[in-house]
């Protein structure tokens, strides 16, 4: 089997396993599912998978953890991951908003690993790439894509820390939505919608999987870790934030952009829809058949995929990589 469609059916199965999980209440639960089956299906892979960013620890759900090694050990075929096997957890356990399994692979030793924590982030069309940096402010970004473009659309996550962000791009005449959780998703929206970017602070494994994007559909992405301290304000986790950072010689101001993370142009990104995003359908179920839809993007090019399962062809399939 093309080892992309070998991926692709990863995210497919593992959405459809956490499907009966959809409204539970209990975004931990259908993270588990998720998880379950991809550990498994990765580890059936004929490839060594190395687990470069898995989920991250601030949501305190089963994860795949980093620096894993999935798969085949003596393989002679070789990957690095960025995986969040539910993007958009809260979502999907509420059945209120969008959510996605999401992978993203790469050649072996490709993908840089950054600690879990906060991330300030700016994802946009390509033509306003030579406009934006996050050495400017969030204003001078607005004119100078304003430059190039009016009528600006701006997808933001609706968090408190974002308000002022949120009262800026309002008085710049910038068309703002607001979602509720899952920044990655809103970068595919950017990429496959009308809307120009997204900016905002969120989670740095998230930033890794949005480099990745960029890279797939040469849009364009910069991130700098952003100091917990400054939301939640000085307790153990912002201490354990600063013994990282020096151990591993970080630092706030450093801005890093898709290749920074990602340094493979090949990279694969891949998001099996748990629920619907916008004109990206979710699962469905009729009678014993699930008709799912998922996002694969690499060297520029972004496909929507619809596939059909039987549940009995389920139970029969096996990963076979690249046979």
């Amino acid at each position: 089997m093309n080892k992309d469609f070998q991926f692709i059916r990863i995210t497919e199965l593992a959405a459809i396993s956490s499907y009966p999980i959809i409204g539970s209440h209990n975004k931990n639960l259908i993270d588990e599912y998720a998880v379950k089956k991809m550990r498994k299906l990765l580890n059936d892979t004929d490839a060594k998978i190395y687990v470069k960013v898995g989920e991250g620890t601030l949501d305190e759900a089963p994860m795949l953890y980093v620096d894993e090694v999935l798969g085949k050990k003596n393989s002679k075929y070789k990957f690095d991951i960025v995986v969040d096997p539910i993007e958009g957890t809260s979502n999907a356990a509420k059945n209120s908003g969008p959510s996605g399994c999401v992978i993203a692979i790469s050649r072996w030793n490709k993908i840089k690993a950054l600690p879990d924590m906060y991330m300030e982030k700016f994802f946009c069309k390509q033509m306003f790439a030579k406009s934006i940096s996050l050495k400017k402010t969030l204003e001078q970004n607005v004119i100078g894509m304003q430059k190039i473009k009016q009528n600006l659309k701006c997808l933001i996550l609706n968090k408190p820390r974002h308000k002022f962000a949120i009262e800026i791009l309002k008085k710049m005449n910038v068309d703002v939505k607001t979602i509720d959780d899952g920044d990655i998703l809103a970068a595919i929206l950017v990429v496959s919608k009308d809307y120009d970017f997204i900016y905002g602070i969120g989670g740095a494994p998230e930033g890794s999987a949005m480099a990745a994007l960029a890279i797939s559909t040469f849009c364009h992405f910069e991130g700098r870790l952003y100091p917990y301290e400054k939301i939640w304000g000085k307790d153990e986790h912002s201490a354990r934030e600063s013994i990282i950072m020096n151990e591993k010689k970080l630092n706030y101001k450093k801005i890093y952009k898709s290749d920074d993370l990602i340094k493979d142009k090949k990279v694969r990104f891949i998001t099996t829809f748990l629920t619907d995003l916008e004109h990206l359908k979710g699962i469905k179920k009729i009678n014993d058949n699930y008709e799912v839809n998922t996002f694969f993007a690499s060297h520029g090019v972004y496909r929507k995929i619809d596939s059909f399962y039987n549940t009995e062809t389920i139970k029969q399939l096996k990963p076979n990589l690249f046979n």
